[in-house]
């Protein structure tokens, strides 16, 4: 059935008025905005409700939660292109679901053993650029991302 809803479906993206290019362009700007739509309702959330628990996020905060989301669609949209949605929805649904369940244990497992994630040559760099270096790397990941995206997506024969 998926199949057939796939072939009624490339006519109907052929018709458009927008280029491959810009659907994907699209798709990666509509991450983005979620993203800082997430972030202003938490920092909303911080300014009215009492302090008990939720703290402002630093810069860094920021930048790694935008990065751990720039890896995660990265690498999920180059394959759901390539592949096709249907055979990666399942994939997809479970690594968004498990993700706030494993990620603080795994965290949590390195900071009862002691190991230490910082490396030396980032603790070298001067703190403004330390501050904004994930957002640098989340937005060199995604543009990446993107240009494979695009690529994947203006060769495949719909």
């Amino acid at each position: 059935f998926s199949f057939t809803q796939d072939i009624l479906r490339s006519p109907l993206l052929c018709t458009t008025p927008y280029t491959r290019r810009r659907m994907i362009e699209a798709k990666y700007l509509f991450i983005l905005v979620i993203f800082m739509g997430t972030f202003l309702l938490y920092n909303l959330a911080v300014a009215i409700g009492p302090s008990k628990g939720l703290e402002r996020l630093t810069t860094f905060q920021i930048g790694i939660s935008l990065m751990m989301v720039s890896i995660l669609f990265g690498i999920l949209i180059p394959i759901q292109l390539k592949i096709g949605f249907e055979r990666t929805k399942y994939f997809s649904f479970f690594t968004i679901f498990l993700i706030p369940f494993i990620v603080p244990a795994i965290i949590e497992g390195f900071q009862s053993q002691g190991i230490n994630l910082q490396m030396e040559l980032v603790q070298m760099l001067p703190i403004y650029v330390r501050e904004w270096l994930p957002i640098g790397v989340s937005f060199v990941i995604g543009i990446i991302s993107m240009k494979i995206s695009i690529r994947i997506f203006t060769a495949k024969n719909l």
